[in-house]
């Protein structure tokens, strides 16, 4: 057999002073099939990158985030399943991909997808894995990946999918080139572990050089103390020391015969800042002081629930947060550091107890210069133990040849200067000096044994003892004289109801605690003061249960009862109310004590509160590590060394209040699993961002995130909101359901807090549903368009129509002034006609031609003008005196005329309708000028100009509008004239053609002293109309 080389097995120098450190009473926590793993079967576990742990298991690849466990699988249809279910390690690359070394090939494992490429021995192909059974990955700090294999050592270039195998040793059996592990030490030198030695891998060379062939290699590790340890299958622990510069066996003393096995090594520090060396075995699992040869084992006890439960211990792993993960036959065992706070004695084990509850509450403790003295609550007598709290005996009552039930019962024990011992028992106050016995009964009728019952003493500057007797009250004795002195019973008063704690405080005041109320001995009273307690609000309260009280260095008082803490100022006599409305976690208490540093420390029926006196609660529980709930008469005390000591049935729970660690490691939300219509969907991660793109329609969306806390896990709590503004929602297990969301892009925010309320950052995951195609852009850019279409289209029929109607109405509003023209002309042809008759009558051939060529004249204008809706006003003024003249002729001798035109008025400029102003002239001859037959008649016709027209007026003297004329010679003439309708008519029809021009008006009034008349037509500008 070679020898060791030491230069090449000794991995760094330095020692250590050796200093005496206790070992942890270590408490485990498990994680069994019972809590969703395959199989209990556990070879190794793995902590990624996101603090998410990976399992592998004797039935597939196992996923704990804190909530429960994912199992992934093989499966004979799916070949990105993982090669086999029997995983023996894992390893992760720098690309976060998992490598999986199973019974049966090797797998690269994505987690993000939970798919796996596998690789396989081929026979034929010498680029493929050297052997499938047991290949154990490794990657090295370069980032290389190494496989240790049933048939050799293996560099595989993933990237290129190419394996080099380094060739065995020369002379090396075939059975010495099996391995089980690479291990990597702090020069980046790597060792092959073989089932026959140690083996150092030349990478320059690619070769492996043998130095130790000896026993199959299970671990190694390079300690922190410079000295290097080996694992063996057979050969248990071994060590090589750097200073003695020798390797040499750790006896481990429950490791015997046929199962010495030594599965894995690594390296702890616990929350003493105590460095161990922690081994796994089949057997146990051990602690190694580095500091020297010191070994302790940790088995399984079926009568511990907080001990290791298991035998064979495989492997060793350390996260992120000092957490040991022990793999196990027996599941998953953890260390962890925040339970370890609390170390839990199981007192009824040394009295060989299967049960905690038959020792009962231990309920005062007494601790001298070698022992501790424990009585227990219900008349259990006195048990004594060692330092190391290894039982020594057991006093069944006191005295010791009592015969009294009630002298079992022990409430209390105190050691005076002389050393002699005060027990207080509900059988009376009992003296030992020595190994004799005295006792003192109260002065009280002693026939009812109620009044028996001593509780405690106190013991006041002048040597005198205060006595607490529950229902009795108080009373002063004097040890000297051994005489009771004075009795202070319970009145209602100033001690309400029984008393239950006491406390002589730095300046020998004495406090009581009763059931209903907290006093404070006067002197000058020789009696007991009542302490008034309020609330916040200023609210007087009633106190119940006062069950113990403290002094601070400020001189304040503290006391704790069933309604919360009390603060009290002795100066003044009150005392504030500290209850839920200030924050305290639990109003129930029962014990306090107060550290060097000025925390208060109070026991509560939950757990322990910690109060810094001013605003800040930290609260411990079974989650931290307390066997279970505080009954409420256990003692808490303070021992010589200054830990705390809080008793609990069967057992004493021992702490360091200013090592106390709470779990203030801030925890990651991770996002784990994603499906849409039970579907599951992949994460896309771009750097910081994280994105998930849903189909159109998707009706629900399950998303589970993880905290890494794995401390007290069932107490995380998980928040979400969708949107920045949104309220928070808590969810159980960091489960999210989400109904139908409409398409868009939304935001999910995630958070969650570990069992301390340390909250973790904000994560986001940017959720874009996507539209269906009737939602997507270009459809409703299409609809727009269609829309638009058929808006302009239908905007523009109706335009059509519109203008349709509009050339109709037009039509028809000149067919209508042609119709008025047309029986216009004929009435005044008709009229011509008859004045030409007439003129032939009577025979006056040269005025009946004149009538006639003028007639002839004017017919022509209006034959002219019929067909026009305009016409220049020269033309109609023209045709107007043309008219006039004619019946100025007709009617010889009886009126004159006279036409007028503004000076700045250009009549061919101006367009005016065609015979609308000739039948005012017609009415102004006919009914008024010629009607009473007489000469002088008058007629003016005038055209003016306005602001926005112009106006007509035509003007005669008359008989006067509206006068009635009862005779007319002229009997051809019409009595009424039809003008004046057709002129309203035609007025009417001018405003409703042009509706936005100024209106046009018609007016006809009587002239001064009615005498005459006067109508007048006001008409706009009219375009030049369009004749075509």
């Amino acid at each position: 057999m070679k020898t060791w080389i030491v230069s090449l097995i000794i991995l760094a120098f330095g020692g250590y002073t050796a200093k005496a450190q206790l070992f942890p009473n270590l408490k485990f926590n498990q994680i069994t099939v019972r809590d969703g793993l395959s199989t209990n079967a556990v070879r190794c576990t793995y902590e990624d990158q996101n603090g998410i742990i990976w399992i592998a298991t004797a039935k597939g690849l196992n996923r704990y985030d804190g909530t429960g466990i994912k199992e992934f699988k093989h499966s004979d249809t799916d070949s990105t399943s993982i090669c086999n279910d029997v995983i023996i390690n894992i390893a992760a690359d720098k690309e976060h991909q998992l490598w999986l070394g199973t019974a049966k090939g090797l797998s690269r494992f994505n987690p993000q997808t939970g798919k796996a490429v596998n690789y396989f021995h081929q026979p034929e192909n010498k680029n493929s894995l050297a052997h499938n059974y047991n290949c154990a990955p490794f990657v090295d700090s370069k980032g290389n990946l190494w496989i240790a294999t049933s048939n050799g050592i293996q560099l595989f270039d993933y990237r290129k999918n190419t394996f080099f195998t380094f060739p065995p040793a020369p002379g090396t059996a075939e059975d010495h080139n099996a391995f089980n592990l690479i291990k990597e030490d702090k020069n980046h030198r790597l060792w092959a572990l073989g089932y026959k030695g140690l083996y150092l891998i030349d990478q320059r060379n690619k070769k492996i050089h043998p130095y130790s062939q000896q026993d199959n290699i299970l671990s190694l590790y390079q300690a922190s103390d410079g000295n290097s340890y080996i694992g063996k299958a057979e050969g248990g622990l071994n060590a090589f020391y750097s200073k003695e510069n020798i390797l040499k066996p750790i006896n481990i003393p429950f490791l015997k015969r046929p199962s010495r096995r030594v599965n894995d090594i690594a390296e702890w520090t616990d929350n003493n800042q105590n460095k161990w060396l922690c081994v796994a075995a089949s057997g146990g699992f051990i602690l190694k002081n580095l500091k020297n040869d010191e070994i302790k084992g940790y088995i399984s006890d079926e009568l511990n629930p907080a001990a290791l439960n298991a035998f064979n211990i495989y492997h060793i792993a350390k996260d992120r947060q000092n957490r040991l993960w022990l793999s196990t036959d027996n599941g998953i065992s953890i260390v962890d550091p925040n339970f370890q706070n609390f170390e839990n004695i199981p007192l009824y084990q040394q009295i060989k107890l299967n049960n905690p509850k038959l020792l009962g509450i231990p309920n005062n403790m007494l601790e001298t210069e070698d022992r501790f003295y424990i009585t227990c609550y219900y008349a259990k007598g006195i048990y004594t133990f060692s330092k190391k709290w290894q039982l020594l005996s057991h006093i069944a009552q006191i005295p010791e040849t009592a015969k009294s039930f009630l002298s079992k019962s022990i409430n209390s024990i105190y050691r005076d200067d002389e050393k002699n011992f005060w027990f207080s028992t509900d059988s009376g106050l009992v003296k030992k000096s020595g190994n004799r016995y005295k006792i003192f009964f109260p002065p009280v009728d002693t026939s009812n044994k109620d009044n028996l019952v001593i509780s405690k003493l106190y013991k006041r500057k002048d040597g005198k003892f205060w006595i607490r007797a529950r229902q009795n009250g108080i009373y002063l004795f004097n040890p000297s004289t051994e005489k009771f002195i004075k009795q202070y019973l319970p009145d209602g008063k100033d001690i309400d109801g029984s008393v239950y704690s006491g406390l002589i405080d730095k300046q020998d005041d004495f406090w009581i605690g009763a059931t209903k109320s907290i006093s404070v001995f006067n002197p000058a009273r020789n009696a007991f003061d009542k302490i008034t307690i309020k609330d916040i609000d200023g609210k007087i309260r009633d106190v119940t249960w006062v069950t113990d009280i403290t002094q601070d260095k400020e001189n304040v008082i503290w006391a704790v009862s069933d309604i919360g803490l009390m603060k009290i100022d002795k100066k003044r006599k009150t005392g504030l109310l500290i209850n839920h409305k200030m924050k305290l976690p639990e109003n129930y208490l029962k014990r306090i004590l107060i550290d060097t540093t000025g925390n208060l420390w109070i026991p509560s029926q939950q757990g322990i509160i910690k109060y810094d006196r001013k605003k800040t609660f930290t609260y411990f529980n079974f989650n931290n590590g307390l066997p279970f709930q505080y009954e409420g008469h256990g003692f808490f005390e303070i021992d010589k060394e200054g830990h705390f000591l809080l008793s609990y049935s069967g057992y004493v729970t021992r702490f360091n209040p200013y090592n106390i660690k709470s779990n203030t490691a801030v925890p990651r939300v991770i996002f784990m699993d994603l499906s849409a219509d039970g579907q599951e969907k992949t994460i896309h991660i771009s750097g910081h961002t994280k994105a998930i793109i849903l189909k159109p329609g998707t009706k629900i969306v399950n998303i589970h995130f993880a905290l890494t806390s794995y401390t007290a896990p069932q107490e995380n709590k998980y928040f979400y909101k969708i949107g920045k503004d949104a309220a928070w929602q808590q969810v159980k297990n960091g489960d999210i359901a989400l109904g139908s969301m409409p398409n868009g892009k939304y935001v999910l925010y995630i958070k969650g807090c570990n069992n301390d309320e340390v909250f973790s950052a904000e994560e986001q995951l940017l959720i874009t549903v996507l539209p269906h195609w009737y939602e997507k852009n270009w459809f409703r850019i299409l609809c727009v368009l269609l829309i638009v279409v058929t808006i302009f289209l239908l905007v523009r029929r109706r335009i059509i129509f519109i203008r349709n109607q509009f050339l109709i109405k037009q039509r028809l509003s000149e067919s209508e002034l042609k119709s008025i023209r047309s029986q216009m002309n004929p009435h005044f042809i008709f009229n011509v006609l008859n004045s030409i008759e007439a003129y032939i009558m009577e025979n006056d051939k040269k005025t009946a031609s004149r009538l006639i060529q003028k007639f002839a004249a004017l017919s022509r204008l209006i034959l002219e003008n019929s067909t026009k809706s305009l016409v220049t006003a020269d033309k109609e003024w023209k045709a107007l005196m043309l008219y006039t003249e004619l019946e100025a002729m007709r009617y010889a001798g009886l009126f004159t005329y006279d036409f007028e035109v503004d000076d700045d008025i250009q009549l061919k400029s101006i367009h005016l309708p065609p015979m609308l102003i000739q039948p005012l002239i017609e009415n102004a001859i006919l009914h008024g000028l010629i009607a009473h037959e007489q000469t002088g008649g008058q007629l003016k016709v005038t055209l003016i100009k306005t602001d926005n027209g112009i106006c007509i007026s035509v003007q005669d003297n008359g008989i006067g509008y509206g006068t009635e004329t009862k005779t007319n010679r002229f009997s051809g003439i019409k009595e009424k004239s039809m003008g004046l309708a057709s002129i309203k008519e035609r007025i009417e029809m001018i405003n409703k053609q042009n509706p936005n021009s100024v209106r046009a008006s018609f007016s006809i009034t009587s002239g001064k002293n009615q005498s005459g008349t006067i109508a007048e037509v006001c008409l706009p500008f009219f375009d030049e109309p369009d004749e075509r």
